[in-house]
């Protein structure tokens, strides 16, 4: 009998530490239980999925990477990028935001004093769904219109992000300063990339808890603004994009960082953009 007491008395044990986890960052495991199949079933429709595109980006628990949300979240767009472009495009975005401190209810990417606020980094496919040999973003001599690709991250701010987090999209702030741009640079083991870095001026994710908003599933319970400040007011980022086309998937392809300094953006770049890895054929 004393065998058997200490048994239970394991198991439940056991189970109350399970519990007090989960209580504790029920907020992070929230986001991964809901954004994980979410992103797997995006995955499904993608164009990576469509035209055998395995593009492989840097996620998941390992030490380097601490401070991220561990998931690369895949998003779909069939018909909203087109219905605002005018023209067919289909667009795939992978994106990864940062992640939730020990017992926090809010993700890094609402903390205006965390390196990763309102940070982002992943890529944009995009893909005509009538000409097959159309490149978004690109003329007819192969040369990149950093306009275009900035109307990509437009659109996911404008009708993505912020209106998850409760803002419409007529209120959003959308203006770019464009810094450099440089062509044919080297970038993954290939030469022909363009980069290009630029400022945004865009809305702060910051904002009062009034009634439950889609977006929190995934970025948690949001943080006021400082006072003074309202809800979503302006703030300044760094934005960096590195594009090409792939013409063996016939695909415009962009690896894009969003940060809130440039120190902050160069170690995205180094310590994780960079770290793609995207098919062989992709490379010719």
């Amino acid at each position: 009998m004393a065998a058997k007491r200490k048994r239970v008395l394991i198991v439940l044990i056991a189970l109350l530490a399970v519990l007090s986890l989960l209580r504790i960052h029920y907020y992070a495991i929230r986001s991964v239980v809901v954004m994980w199949p979410y992103s797997l079933y995006h995955e499904q429709m993608s164009l990576m999925k469509k035209n055998d595109f395995n593009i492989e980006m840097p996620a998941g628990m390992i030490s380097d990477q601490q401070g991220w949300h561990p998931l690369m979240i895949v998003f779909h767009d069939a018909e909203g990028f087109s219905n605002w472009t005018g023209e067919a495009w289909e667009l795939t975005v992978l994106y990864r935001f940062g992640g939730f401190e020990s017992g926090e209810n809010h993700s890094a990417y609402y903390c205006r004093n965390s390196k990763r606020f309102s940070s982002f980094y992943g890529a944009y496919l995009i893909q005509h769904q009538e000409e097959p040999n159309a490149y978004y973003g690109f003329d007819s001599t192969g040369k990149m219109n950093p306009s275009a690709f900035m109307k990509v991250t437009e659109y996911d701010q404008r009708y993505l992000v912020m209106p998850s987090l409760g803002l419409s999209p007529s209120q959003v702030i959308f203006e770019v300063e464009m810094l450099e741009k440089e062509e044919n640079i080297p970038y993954l083991q290939h030469n022909h990339w363009t980069r290009v870095d630029a400022l945004i001026y865009t809305n702060s994710p910051e904002h009062r808890y009034r009634e439950h908003q889609q977006g929190y599933l995934q970025y948690g319970l949001p943080i006021p603004p400082p006072e003074g400040k309202e809800d979503f007011y302006s703030v300044m980022l760094y934005g960096r994009i590195y594009a090409r086309m792939i013409k063996s998937s016939q695909l415009s392809m962009a690896l894009y960082i969003l940060a809130p300094d440039m120190e902050t953006l160069n170690e995205i770049d180094a310590s994780l953009l960079s770290k793609t890895i995207l098919p062989v054929d992709s490379m010719n």
